[in-house]
């Protein structure tokens, strides 16, 4: 599958006051052109025509630190791609009952962080882009799907920044 990442934090719960942390475009590389936190392509990881390229699992992108503040947060990616076999994440950070992440189930259905495991939201199989917001505040937490809010739950994905630093493609 191929995935592009920006990624932007709250400064407070204002969304006016969201400020660029971390932007990934995948134009030649995993370079981070805001925040200087650079992946490494590892496991057979590509950059081709502008799309990071993940042909098999363990693919992926390795970070050397935290992209993802512990709270407060919004997320953006692009991704595409076939029906996913197993566990797959777009990214993730930390470790298992406290992790982050962005993935599908072996059902092929949407998890949301360790906090939210089942969405009832299937992820859409059919190699075309489809665009992914994810935002968690004190408001709440919501899910958007192409600019749809598919998923809205009043409780918020808090986690504390320990063990595997952020990866693309992998589950921590």
């Amino acid at each position: 599958g191929a995935l592009v990442l920006s990624l932007t934090a709250f400064s407070g719960l204002s969304a006016h006051a969201a400020v660029l942390l971390h932007a990934y475009d995948f134009s030649v590389d995993a370079s981070d052109s805001v925040g200087g936190l650079n992946g490494t392509l590892v496991g057979g990881a590509t950059v081709v025509g502008g799309e990071l390229v993940l042909p098999s699992n363990p693919s992926v992108v390795q970070l050397a630190g935290y992209a993802i503040p512990a709270t407060d947060f919004s997320i953006s990616l692009w991704v595409k791609g076939p029906a996913q076999s197993g566990y797959s994440e777009f990214i993730s950070q930390n470790y298992s009952t406290n992790g982050f992440y962005i993935g599908t189930s072996p059902s092929n259905g949407i998890r949301l962080s360790d906090r939210y495991l089942t969405t009832g939201l299937t992820f859409p199989a059919d190699n075309i882009y489809h665009h992914y917001a994810l935002t968690t505040d004190g408001s709440g937490t919501n899910f958007y799907v192409d600019g749809v809010n598919v998923f809205s739950d009043p409780g918020t994905i808090n986690f504390a920044n320990s063990g595997t630093f952020t990866q693309f493609g992998q589950q921590f």
